[in-house]
């Protein structure tokens, strides 16, 4: 499969941020010096929660303490080709096909990114941050509460066996 250069994901996604910035409820700031393949969220401590581009796509990463803690989402795309029906997504079990790499990226991930980013995020206030005792991790906006707790009360229901499961809550403010 032959790619053009300007088809790569940091430069689609810079074009396709550019295209629609009006319509994000939270802006994203390139970070420099990382050819853009960093973006910040405007309003969010950089030190707190980043985006990340590559080629296998999108993910935005929760910090704490300097260390990358877990992913708050993550967009996962592997380009394919299949002459005669086009690009799409290799780790899809039905494939959806798309004429071009930049109709790809644009349906698979930023698309879904926008959702994520208007949907999710920008309607959040809090992100907690969770720490077991055994080193697992997890986070979630309190958009999702509704969620977490469906989620906790299965842990519980599953994992019975550690009825005293000890959890470290960092809640932090989103917004200033």
């Amino acid at each position: 499969m032959k790619r053009n250069s300007n088809e790569n994901i940091y430069t689609l996604f810079a074009d396709w941020l550019k295209q629609i910035e009006s319509q994000l409820n939270v802006a994203l700031v390139r970070a420099p010096y990382k050819k853009g393949k960093i973006y910040y969220f405007k309003g969010i401590p950089e030190n707190f929660l980043s985006l990340q581009i590559d080629d296998g796509g999108i993910v935005v990463w929760v910090f704490h303490e300097g260390e990358a803690v877990e992913m708050l989402r993550d967009i996962d795309a592997v380009l394919g080709y299949k002459r005669g029906n086009g690009y799409y997504c290799k780790l899809c079990n039905v494939p959806e096909y798309y004429p071009s790499i930049k109709k790809f990226y644009t349906d698979h991930c930023f698309s879904k990114l926008l959702k994520w980013i208007n949907m999710e995020l920008a309607l959040s206030k809090y992100l907690e941050i969770c720490f077991e005792g055994s080193g697992s991790s997890w986070a979630t906006l309190d958009i999702n509460i509704r969620f977490r707790k469906k989620l906790k009360e299965f842990v519980k229901s599953a994992f019975s066996f550690k009825e005293n499961l000890k959890v470290k809550k960092f809640r932090v403010k989103l917004w200033a």
